[in-house]
C-alpha cells in the first residue's frame, strides 16, 4: 500500500504540474489576444505570474519527493528531466507575459497570436501524455506526443514567416522589430521545450514497449 500510494503521489505532482503549464498557456493566450485591452490584459499577465508560482513550488514537491523516495515509479532522471522541462516552459511563459507588458509594444504581428494558440494545444498535449503515463496507456501516448509534434511543426512554420514578415515589413520601426523578434523567439523556445518534455516521455514507452 505504502509503494502504491508513492506511485500515486508521484503522478498526481506531474499531473497538477501539467495542468498548470496548459493554464499558464492559456493564460498568456489572454493576454496576447486582449493585448489592446490594457486592463484585461493586465489581468491576464497577473494569472501568469500566479500560475508560474504554482508550478514552481509543484516543481520543488517532486524535487523533494524524489529526495525522500527510495522507489519511483518511473526513473528518477526521468521524472527529473519532466518536472524540471515543464517549469521552464512556464518560465519562458512568464518571462513573454513580462515583454509584453515592459517593451511598450505598439501592437503584436498575426503570426505571434497563432504562436501562443499552438502552445495552447502543445500543453493541452501533454496534460494528456502525464495522464496516459500512469498507466502507461502506449497507444494514447504515442498519439499525443504524435499531435504535440504536429503542433510544433506547426509553430516552427508560424515562427518562419513572421520572422519573415518582421524583416521584410519597412514600415515598422527596428526597436519595435527587435521586441517583436523576442517574443517570437521565446514562443519558440517554449514549443521547443514541450517537445523536450515529450521526447522524454517517448523514451519512457519505448523503455516499457
Amino acid at each position: 500500500m505504502f509503494i502504491s500510494t508513492k506511485r500515486s503521489r508521484f503522478y498526481d505532482l506531474l499531473t497538477r504540474q501539467a495542468e498548470a503549464v496548459h493554464r499558464g498557456a492559456e493564460a498568456l493566450r489572454g493576454v496576447i489576444e486582449r493585448f489592446s485591452a490594457a486592463a484585461d490584459r493586465k489581468q491576464w499577465s497577473e494569472h501568469v505570474r500566479e500560475v508560474e508560482h504554482e508550478g514552481d513550488g509543484i516543481e520543488r514537491e517532486i524535487i523533494d519527493e524524489l529526495n525522500r523516495s527510495f522507489i519511483t515509479p518511473l526513473d528518477r532522471e526521468d521524472i527529473y528531466a519532466i518536472a524540471s522541462g515543464m517549469e521552464f516552459i512556464l518560465d519562458v511563459i512568464e518571462g513573454v507575459a513580462d515583454r509584453i507588458e515592459l517593451y511598450s509594444i505598439e501592437r503584436l504581428i498575426p503570426e505571434i497570436e497563432a504562436q501562443a494558440a499552438g502552445l495552447c494545444r502543445e500543453t493541452g498535449a501533454l496534460v494528456r501524455m502525464i495522464a496516459d503515463l500512469r498507466n502507461l496507456n502506449k497507444t494514447e501516448l504515442m498519439r499525443a506526443i504524435q499531435d504535440l509534434k504536429a503542433a510544433e511543426s506547426e509553430m516552427d512554420r508560424h515562427y518562419r514567416s513572421g520572422m519573415a514578415s518582421l524583416f521584410h515589413n519597412d514600415k515598422l520601426p527596428a526597436l519595435e522589430v527587435f521586441k517583436l523578434k523576442e517574443i517570437s523567439e521565446a514562443l519558440e523556445e517554449a514549443s521547443d521545450h514541450c517537445e523536450d518534455v515529450a521526447d522524454t516521455i517517448e523514451r519512457i514507452v519505448i523503455k516499457h514497449a
